[in-house]
């Protein structure tokens, strides 16, 4: 075997692992880019105060005013708006992967993105709240 064609079956079996956890993530509903969003909103009363009227404004319609999945709006949709308080999170359970799902939203769900409703700092506020959910 030549020594390129070396190089290249040993570039290509460490690169497909790497592929197949980017497609499982991708088909799981998880972004890719998730992982290197960081948040920069810090956790105290303010910003949870903030982050609770902002989920009451956006997202009690679908999850309820406990973010149990129950709102009024919600009960029409199929599959049903996930229950935030369980510790089930099917699209990721990181804050990157949650500030993904609240910005672009969840396919094939009745989950939409708010990128275009709400700054950035906007969704992290809400973010926090919704970790604090269920605890």
């Amino acid at each position: 075997m030549r020594w390129s064609s070396r190089i290249l079956l040993f570039t290509s079996a460490l690169m497909f692992p790497l592929g197949l956890a980017a497609y499982d993530a991708a088909q799981n509903g998880a972004s890719t880019d998730a992982a290197a969003l960081k948040n920069p909103v810090p956790v105290n009363d303010t910003t949870l105060a903030e982050g609770k009227q902002l989920f009451t404004k956006n997202c009690v319609s679908c999850h309820g005013p406990l973010g149990k999945g129950d709102g009024k709006a919600g009960a029409t949709l199929k599959p049903p708006p996930a229950d935030l308080t369980d510790d089930m999170w099917k699209h990721g359970s990181t804050e990157a992967d949650i500030f993904t799902v609240i910005r672009d939203g969840a396919k094939g769900t009745g989950m939409r993105g708010f990128a275009g409703r709400m700054t950035a700092k906007e969704l992290w506020t809400t973010l926090n709240y919704v970790r604090t959910l269920g605890h």
